[in-house]
């Protein structure tokens, strides 16, 4: 019995919701929530409490209309049957999360349908909130205040859309959906900005994550098409950045890791590049003011396919593990150029280029001619190794739940064990 004391203390701390009251909306009437004849039952919220989940589950009626001040909601719970809607609003108010599976949602469609924030602001309270898209989409039409929060989770099969304002400062943003992701505002002072589930997401606004690290992993494709300000920015585990606005700026340089960066014009930034076993897709445009190259694990370098001369020039070399090997492809002798300041002999070394220079297809070693690095020697005619991208495995939720059971439960069973040594026998009490 103690044993699942221990448990049910732990659900309880974890989600931190022991008593969710469900209200069903029916919309029967009109879209007003002071309505009674609105929710099922004529069951009708407080509307004063955190706890309270406002389900879901008819095909729509009429909409919804937060048209009162001061309503506290635990969020909405859209459940299989349930048809499009749009929540309304012309008041702020404050979600707090509800539990679903062990985990903390403000949002949980459970369709595949679109379900809408339209109107005033929406503040979103809690340590860790999860919000399911479902295999449909959440677009927020109304203000999203995240600042309250700690993290933001997107998951599920489904898309996002944001077109009104987001405040999330000092909030971890992350998408770990598979849909797509839209972002057409700005998305400033995130403290990380984290896109691992295979999504493909569009920022069309400014992002700036100016204290910590963006990243994109796992098949995922991050598309910013506009100013991008982060302390690094890290593409992974076969993901794809496309850099698309000439403002990028990030202090700690650019980790291509096994994943891919992609240029769609040119000069988008001018930091450090960090080869770490991924490639740069120049697609045929120039960077030319580049930091500093460092190379720590095979990587490629592709000028791409496009005619034209290209140009990409870095102010310095960094460090260059030993036994690595920097690939260039689709260097055109007389129009492209790719300059090191001061990389010096031995790690031009390190560099090779792949294509025909004269003795056939293959790889063939950098020359160094000042700070500009040409085809060489023809080497061998293998082909390139293919980079082996495996995307890892991004856990669940509830993976995150059972890790801190775990601990909680060791660390119980820890504590019992410390005092039952410290303790003195039944003896020698009785002998006192």
């Amino acid at each position: 019995m103690r044993h699942i004391g221990v448990w049910v203390i732990f659900m309880c701390m974890s989600t931190g919701l022991l008593h969710a009251q469900n209200y069903y909306w029916d919309g029967s009437q009109n879209s007003q929530i002071s309505n009674q004849n609105n929710w099922v039952g004529g069951n009708k919220p407080t509307f004063s409490s955190s706890s309270e989940v406002w389900n879901f589950a008819l095909p729509v009626t009429n909409n919804v209309n937060v048209n009162q001040p001061n309503v506290d909601l635990a969020g909405f719970h859209f459940r299989p049957g349930s048809g499009s809607y749009t929540i309304n609003s012309n008041q702020v108010y404050e979600v707090f999360g509800f539990n679903v599976g062990g985990e903390t949602y403000a949002i949980y469609n459970n369709t595949a349908n679109t379900q809408t924030l339209s109107g005033s602001t929406v503040k979103f309270y809690g340590t860790d909130l999860n919000f399911h898209t479902g295999t449909g989409k959440l677009v927020f039409n109304a203000t999203s205040e995240f600042s309250q929060a700690q993290r933001m989770h997107f998951v599920g099969q489904g898309s996002t859309e944001f077109n009104s304002t987001i405040n999330v400062n000092s909030v971890r943003y992350q998408f770990s959906n598979s849909g797509t992701n839209t972002v057409n505002v700005n998305l400033n002072s995130a403290v990380e900005l984290l896109i691992d589930g295979g999504s493909v997401s569009t920022f069309n606004g400014s992002v700036s994550v100016s204290n910590g690290l963006t990243s994109v992993s796992n098949g995922s494709t991050a598309i910013f098409n506009s100013t991008v300000n982060t302390q690094k920015l890290e593409v992974t585990s076969g993901a794809k950045i496309y850099l698309n606005n000439g403002n990028t700026s990030v202090n700690q340089g650019i980790d291509i890791k096994c994943g891919t960066l992609l240029l769609s014009r040119s000069n988008v930034t001018d930091n450090t590049i960090n080869a770490m076993g991924g490639i740069f897709n120049m697609q045929g445009f120039s960077e030319s003011n580049l930091q500093s190259l460092t190379l720590s694990k095979n990587s490629t370098f592709d000028f791409g396919s496009t005619s034209g001369a290209n140009r990409l020039h870095f102010n310095g070399a960094g460090t260059f593990t030993s036994g690595t090997m920097l690939t260039v492809m689709n260097w055109q002798q007389g129009m492209d150029t790719f300059e090191v300041l001061n990389i010096g002999n031995s790690k031009a070394q390190q560099i090779r280029f792949y294509g025909d220079y004269g003795s056939g297809l293959g790889f063939y070693q950098a020359t160094l001619n000042g700070n500009t690095l040409t085809p060489g020697s023809f080497l061998y005619a293998t082909a390139p190794d293919p980079l082996n991208c495996v995307p890892a495995p991004v856990p669940e939720p509830s993976t995150y739940l059972m890790g801190g059971a775990l601990m909680i439960a060791l660390g119980y069973f820890e504590l019992r064990r410390r005092r039952r040594l410290k303790s003195p026998s039944p003896l020698l009490a009785h002998s006192r």
